[in-house]
């Protein structure tokens, strides 16, 4: 594995979690999650060279690392299926512009940022989000490891809670 460039999981059997199992592997460039896994748990930590990630319908969790400090990754598409995402699991990547989440799920999307379904709580941004007016509260990690904000980040009056985590390099 530690050599791929692109890596295959298997869409065969039910895969509960895929834990660091490609963390490091700085060959990796692409990689499809089928919904097959439940979860995803810091399996592609430090890839430096994952440009490209497709995660299918039927993955439910994120788990904290999961992609954390793949600084190759431009663009997010988050699957209706997912049910948690723990803290900021893209930390760290330092290209990402563009977050979405399909509709009908346990979460939303509003220019470039992942909100709760209620839509205070932003849960993810990047360097490209704009923060909606409907959101209360900036989650632990938000923008953690986000770079390319240079103060263009308006913050409205009606946010209430931002962790000290939420910007943190």
């Amino acid at each position: 594995i530690a050599a791929c460039a692109e890596s295959l999981i298997p869409t065969d059997i039910k895969i509960r979690s895929v834990r660091y199992a490609f963390s490091d592997n700085s060959a990796l460039e692409s990689v499809t999650i089928p919904g097959n896994v439940e979860s995803i748990d810091g399996a592609f930590a430090r890839c430096e060279n994952l440009r490209e990630v497709t995660i299918s319908e039927g993955v439910k969790k994120i788990g904290w690392l999961s992609f954390v400090y793949c600084k190759g990754l431009s663009s997010i598409a988050l699957p209706a299926s997912i049910e948690e995402i723990e803290s900021n699991p893209f930390m760290g990547c330092s290209s990402l512009e563009t977050l979405s989440v399909a509709n009908g799920g346990t979460f939303k999307s509003e220019n470039n940022c992942v909100l709760s379904g209620d839509g205070k709580t932003l849960v993810i941004g990047c360097k490209r989000s704009g923060i909606p007016s409907s959101v209360t509260e900036i989650g632990e990690y938000a923008f953690a490891g986000c770079r390319g904000l240079n103060g263009t980040l308006k913050i409205s009056g009606s946010i209430s809670v931002i962790p000290m985590s939420a910007f943190e390099k």
